[in-house]
């Protein structure tokens, strides 16, 4: 995702991210944004919540809203 694109984002809006060093891409609620950082609430496998902050290079793409996976 661009920062052209990020800048647009919202918080309520949900984004896929990668998380980890394998790239696991993950579909996320924002929920604070200092730009250029990020708050992301997601679940992990176990259906744990999860809530990490990355910075936009990060985000891979806006997506339809829904339960975080």
């Amino acid at each position: 995702m661009t920062a052209r694109d990020a800048r647009r984002l919202n918080v309520g809006d949900f984004v896929q991210a990668r998380f980890g060093g394998r790239g696991v891409v993950k579909k996320c609620e924002i929920i604070r944004i200092e730009w250029p950082r990020f708050t992301l609430r997601t679940k992990d496998y176990r259906g744990d919540e999860m809530i990490r902050t990355r910075r936009y290079e990060s985000l891979i793409q806006q997506c339809e809203p829904s339960e975080p996976s």
